[in-house]
């Protein structure tokens, strides 16, 4: 939250990707929280004019807690939901460069992921402008 005007809004941005939880996930912050936190992300950046992509995470060694959290907020105001980019990478010795996060090649599959989704939003953006 504290980085987001300077990080992100302060750029103009036409599309703002929004993978969010982790860190909140492993330091134990109430899913309220994280949920409020979120929300409050995502309608900044609305009020901004840029559309608005939540990557989630599948987090938890049983359950996912956080996935339905992040479909309600993007149903609720209109936003792209790509669940689970993580899946298959974490579990990859080859995709990882350490316990918890994706190496280079990880990475550029969640990109390819993303960028599946988000190419026609963007493309249709792009007609309606005419």
């Amino acid at each position: 939250m504290s980085r987001l005007e300077r990080d992100v809004l302060n750029r103009n941005p036409r599309l703002v990707i929004v993978l969010f939880g982790g860190n909140d996930f492993l330091r134990r912050v109430p899913l309220s929280k994280t949920s409020r936190d979120l929300e409050e992300i995502v309608k900044r950046i609305q009020q901004q004019g840029a559309m608005v992509v939540l990557v989630g995470l599948r987090l938890g060694l049983f359950t996912d807690e956080y996935g339905p959290v992040y479909k309600k907020i993007a149903k609720q105001y209109d936003a792209l939901y790509i669940p689970r980019v993580l899946k298959g990478i974490l579990s990859d010795p080859k995709l990882k460069s350490d316990s918890i996060h994706p190496n280079g090649a990880g990475y550029r599959l969640m990109a390819e992921r993303i960028l599946k989704q988000v190419r026609p939003l963007l493309q249709e953006a792009d007609r309606l402008r005419g």
